[in-house]
């Protein structure tokens, strides 16, 4: 009885976890990290992949510790690439060097890579994982190709390289369902609407992303060559961050700072900005009381005190 009443409950935990990913990253960040790690690590990748990205970044940082290795090596090798390149250079070096033997040298020095671009950069959106297919192959090689994708859920086209990397064309995936199987991928390719640079500004990326009205976009370097791909998912959601961040940067709260965050790690954050904004107000006061005088004899001065 106690089992299946066990087995009940974890089956709700994993239903509650993938049904509502930002909420359960909420509630785990108001949890000790022992007692947070343990629900992570009692789940299956599939389901707490969107709680772990949707986790505050020192969360994440700390949890990378307290996570056996047979948790933490799917969670790094599957999360977003921009993510996983943020995390990696937050860790110290002792911990980076056991990600490093967990995901493998190459894997790592890619992901640092990513974090080398400028903060709002193409190269810093994109996802290096995308693979790409050649114009001769035929429909039932790459639908071959793709069942051996880890992330494939999302795939919603396949981009064409030449034999230097070069962007041919694109063809979407319904094409490829409805093909025969013998018929050659540049047979149903559409042209490449639109590119950009992995230099190119986040403004840019937008820009494209709406005039094209694009679900993806793909990203090239100074040479032309295919490295990645913009989700217009992935970049939604770096702007809605992006525009939260600024929210509570106005108001003196942290960027790392969430409601359920404890009292202890809020006070530590804003007490140097409230100590700022009350230095200013004394400094303020000190100036209206040399203009006691004036201010009683010209009343009307008091209306531009707020100024």
């Amino acid at each position: 009885m106690a089992t299946e009443t066990a087995a009940v409950e974890l089956a709700l935990e994993a239903r509650y976890l993938s049904g509502y990913p930002r909420e359960a990253a909420h509630r785990l960040e108001a949890l000790p990290l022992e007692e947070a790690a343990g629900a992570i690590a009692q789940q299956p990748v599939s389901v707490t992949l969107p709680v772990w990205e949707a986790l505050a970044s020192d969360i994440r940082e700390a949890l990378v510790g307290k996570l056996p290795d047979e948790v933490l090596r799917p969670l790094l090798a599957e999360m977003d690439p921009p993510l996983a390149a943020e995390l990696l250079g937050r860790l110290d070096a002792e911990t980076r060097g056991r990600c490093q033997k967990l995901l493998g040298e190459k894997a790592v020095q890619a992901l640092l890579a990513l974090a080398e671009y400028a903060e709002d950069s193409a190269g810093r959106l994109m996802d290096p994982r995308i693979a790409a297919f050649r114009p001769d192959m035929t429909v039932a090689q790459a639908v071959e190709r793709m069942r051996g994708f880890r992330r494939a859920r999302g795939l919603r086209e396949l981009f064409l390289t030449d034999d230097d990397g070069a962007l041919t064309g694109r063809v979407e995936i319904q094409d490829v369902a409805i093909a025969s199987p013998g018929q050659r991928l540049h047979q149903l390719a559409r042209p490449i609407t639109s590119a950009v640079l992995d230099t190119a500004t986040k403004e840019e990326v937008v820009e494209k992303i709406e005039t094209h009205r694009l679900p993806a976009i793909p990203v090239v370097n100074v040479s032309g060559r295919f490295i990645g791909v913009i989700h217009q998912a992935a970049l939604v959601a770096a702007v809605q961050e992006e525009a939260s961040l600024d929210i509570q940067t106005m108001v003196g709260a942290s960027k790392d700072e969430r409601a359920l965050s404890k009292i202890s790690f809020a006070v530590t954050r804003r007490l140097p900005w409230l100590q700022i904004n009350l230095a200013t107000a004394f400094l303020a006061a000190a100036v209206v009381g040399l203009f006691e005088d004036v201010i009683a004899k010209f009343t009307a001065l008091a209306v531009l005190l707020p100024v």
